[in-house]
């Protein structure tokens, strides 16, 4: 029956809420701040300050990487241990939800001004599983997503 809270497991409050394709990585936005959450107990396991507006539906990896479109038309990406990987600036709008491909690797990312970008992360060490983000890993995918001289 609907509402019957002997079904439900966990639940906790939120702006938004994604989880990824796996179903193993939970992320809410708060309005403050991002939350990791754990899938088994709604646990938070991880929280990221969030400075910014989120503009649209967050994306998230089966890492647990986080796709943030902001107000501000710059995309976040963040994890947990790491909860500023890179940003990116994809137009001066709004930028609208990230469809992220976990098959491909790949993020479309656009914003509300007509810009689009289509990120290759496959091969960033960052989206394998038992690897943990780096400075230095932060610092070779910023450099990648140099689009155009932006």
């Amino acid at each position: 029956e609907p509402g019957d809270s002997r079904v439900v497991a966990w639940s906790v409050p939120a702006r938004q809420a994604t989880v990824s394709a796996s179903g193993e990585a939970l992320l809410i936005d708060t309005g403050s701040e991002l939350r990791w959450l754990s899938a088994r107990s709604g646990e938070t396991v991880y929280r990221a300050p969030l400075r910014e507006t989120v503009s649209a539906a967050l994306a998230l990896t089966n890492a647990g990487v986080a796709l943030v479109p902001l107000a501000s038309g710059e995309l976040l990406l963040a994890s947990p241990g790491s909860a500023e990987l890179a940003r990116l600036r994809v137009g001066a709008a709004p930028l609208l939800r990230p469809i992220w491909s976990e098959a491909a690797g790949q993020a479309t990312v656009a914003a509300g001004d007509g810009a689009l970008v289509v990120l290759q992360l496959r091969g960033w060490s960052v989206l394998e599983p038992q690897r943990s983000p780096g400075e230095a890993d932060a610092a070779a995918f910023a450099r990648s997503l140099e689009v155009g001289g932006q």
